[in-house]
């Protein structure tokens, strides 16, 4: 999955310790190849890192009999026909399997409790589809046929802290927690790391439909996650649902609107850092940012990009070799020209390189020296508290069948742990 994705790339950049939490780890995942990554389990009230590159991790970390919640991606372009019908666009379909699919047949547990911090019993249930996946740091044991999760205490996640800058939390969407007493237990966890001075980031997933549970994510952790990243698609979801307000909507073109969006919802979330990808513009938001900070975004960003598509071609069984030189990663030349048109828009004339391009003069635009992008201060000092970078999309140029599933999740975690946040 992403997460695994994720950590495995990061391990190989330089980041000085990194861990990976996950509720279960079935032995199928041995088989992963994880490289110099750390491995977070908790046992006996005990939190352990297990590096991945001794001989012993594999003993120590994967349990056999553990679950696995499988799910398979279908790609469906336009014009195919699926009982009887022609698909009107281009789009995705995830198909999850909803029973766990349990290694060697071991069927036995059938039970399910959580307990909170203060070993209070918080909800239990029978496992008829799935295994329970509460959010944060549980202790999990098997006693007969039950699975007992119990939520780490306050002290057992100030230690945790002390190993810990950041934490990247993946495939949460805004309406995804709700005022029961799991959450609010995954809540408290997140609001002990924030006053430890853990630095939390969220990649978003999803459009949210729930607009009482919307708010109550937003309410909840104002202040506690400071840094966010989605894609454009949910960024207009995310502000319906929280009620954009009509004022701040401007049609001048897909891109104004995206950039006031951003903003908005930056201030709405009280976060120092929103990251919106796309494939063709992406924004940066940044507050009480200095110029150099928004320079290291924008390589933080271009850097994301080129390691995800090495990443996605290894999935793919291929690497930049198979191309040769028909290979051309760089600004996509759409990008540059909507990057142009918005800071037009915006009145910031000085953004559009050296004040001789106007946005009519797209063929000039497609026949420029895109290299000159990385030298130029292409960002917005200053609105308000935020600062934000216009990023045109380096992408590669020649490799149509490129399968980018996952990628933007992948992209806004890279981007982040790159950034000089």
């Amino acid at each position: 999955g992403n997460s695994c994705t994720t950590a495995n790339i990061l391990s190989k950049i330089n980041v000085n310790e990194l861990g990976l939490y996950i509720l279960y780890y079935p032995e199928v995942l041995s088989e992963v190849k994880w490289g110099n990554l750390n491995i977070l389990k908790i046992q006996d009230h005990k939190l352990r890192y297990i590096n991945m590159s001794t001989d012993i991790a594999e003993k120590e970390v994967f349990t056999d009999g553990e679950p696995i919640r499988p799910s398979f991606i279908f790609e469906i372009e336009e014009g195919t026909e699926l009982f009887g019908v022609k698909a009107k666009k281009t789009d995705r379909n995830a198909y999850i399997v909803r029973k766990p699919f349990i290694p060697n047949g071991n069927n036995q547990i059938e039970k399910w409790e959580i307990y909170s911090q203060d070993s209070k019993l918080i909800d239990r249930g029978e496992i008829t589809d799935f295994f329970p996946y509460p959010r944060g740091f549980l202790e999990k044991r098997y006693y007969k046929d039950k699975i007992i999760l119990t939520y780490l205490s306050d002290e057992s996640i100030k230690r945790l802290a002390l190993r810990m800058n950041y934490l990247i939390l993946g495939g949460l969407k805004l309406d995804s927690l709700g005022n029961n007493e799991v959450d609010k237990a995954f809540i408290r966890q997140l609001k002990v790391l924030a006053s430890e001075g853990v630095k939390i980031h969220i990649e978003l997933s999803g459009k949210p439909r729930d607009f009482k549970k919307s708010n109550y994510f937003v309410n909840n952790l104002k202040g506690v996650v400071r840094s966010v990243s989605l894609n454009g698609d949910e960024l207009i979801s995310v502000s319906e649902i929280l009620e954009y307000p009509i004022r701040y909507q401007f049609s001048v073109s897909a891109n104004s609107d995206r950039y006031a969006r951003a903003i908005w919802l930056a201030e709405k979330m009280g976060l120092d850092r929103l990251y919106v990808h796309s494939n063709d513009l992406d924004f940066v938001i940044r507050s009480n940012a200095s110029m150099g900070d928004m320079l290291l975004e924008l390589h933080a960003t271009n850097l994301a990009k080129l390691i995800v598509v090495i990443e996605l071609l290894k999935r793919m069984g291929r690497d930049l070799n198979d191309y040769g030189e028909a290979l051309s990663v760089g600004p996509l030349s759409k990008g540059v020209i909507q990057f142009i048109e918005l800071a037009w828009q915006l009145g910031i004339k000085e953004a559009s390189y050296y004040d001789f391009l106007t946005p009519g003069e797209l063929e000039d635009v497609i026949k420029y020296n895109f290299n000159k992008i990385l030298s130029y201060k292409y960002y917005i000092p200053k609105l308000g508290n935020y600062s934000v970078a216009m990023i045109p999309v380096w992408w590669p140029q020649k490799i149509e069948d490129l399968i980018t599933i996952g990628a933007g999740d992948i992209t806004g975690a890279i981007s982040f742990a790159c950034s000089s946040w």
